[in-house]
């Protein structure tokens, strides 16, 4: 049996790997196969954090490489929402399980009808409207709170709000 729950899981991290490439959230997917394994929601929690940080890595330094994301710039929405991420980790330490069990469903149905209802990139006519400084405040520090949380669109979060909110021409490049 426990080689068939591996196997499942196995299964749904590369379905949730190859969703994360093209779009972001497999966390969606990987939460709930975690819970529903008998993971604690602390574990199952932590086990998506960490898969997921392989290619949140992955992807800033290849962007990083090619320059394409200028880091410098972006070092203090960067410090935020590590700030935030911290803080959401800690709540869930600090929650109870029961509590979590209840909550996480929720949280996850309530972050799909968000994408769901969310416009597409491009559809909507947009201009920036806020600096690098406030938006790092404003939107970094409860993204990565989130993050720290719960996790599932995080990056699709950043990007929409980028795309949306922030002056880009500081964040996008090295030249």
């Amino acid at each position: 049996m426990l080689l068939q729950i591996l196997f499942l899981l196995f299964l749904v991290a590369l379905s949730a790997g190859f969703i994360d490439t093209l779009a972001g959230g497999g966390g969606m997917l990987t939460i709930p196969a975690l819970l529903i394994s008998g993971l604690p929601p602390e574990s199952a929690l932590a086990t998506n954090k960490l898969q997921a940080s392989f290619g949140t890595v992955s992807a800033s330094w290849y962007f990083i490489r090619r320059g394409q994301l200028n880091w410098r710039a972006l070092l203090p929405a960067m410090m935020l929402c590590a700030l935030g991420a911290i803080s959401g980790t800690l709540l869930v330490h600090y929650l109870s399980s029961a509590w979590l069990e209840k909550i996480i469903p929720l949280l996850l149905m309530s972050v799909a009808l968000l994408f769901i209802r969310l416009p597409k990139l491009g559809e909507v006519e947009h201009k920036a409207r806020l600096s690098l400084l406030f938006f790092s405040a404003c939107i970094a520090l409860p993204i990565g709170f989130y993050d720290g949380f719960l996790g599932p669109g995080t990056g699709s979060f950043f990007l929409f709000s980028t795309h949306h909110l922030a002056r880009s021409n500081s964040t996008t490049s090295n030249h």
